[in-house]
């Protein structure tokens, strides 16, 4: 489920923009996306849910008719 969470992509996308370039130790987070990577997750992830919902919109009503 950690994979499906759009948190996870929205914080290590913020942390990646938020402390770029500064002393702060955000390597020790271990993150193994970058901010653009994780930004195009969030967009895939905000499409792929949105097919999954209109896909199941389309067959309850095929068993409603």
């Amino acid at each position: 489920l950690e994979y499906l969470s759009p948190i996870k992509y929205t914080f290590i996308g913020f942390a990646e923009n938020e402390y770029r370039g500064t002393d702060a130790p955000i390597g020790l987070l271990n993150f193994d996306l970058s901010l653009w990577a994780s930004i195009g997750i969030l967009i895939g992830m905000s499409i792929g849910f949105r097919l999954i919902a209109l896909f199941v919109l389309w067959v309850m009503k095929k068993k409603i008719q």
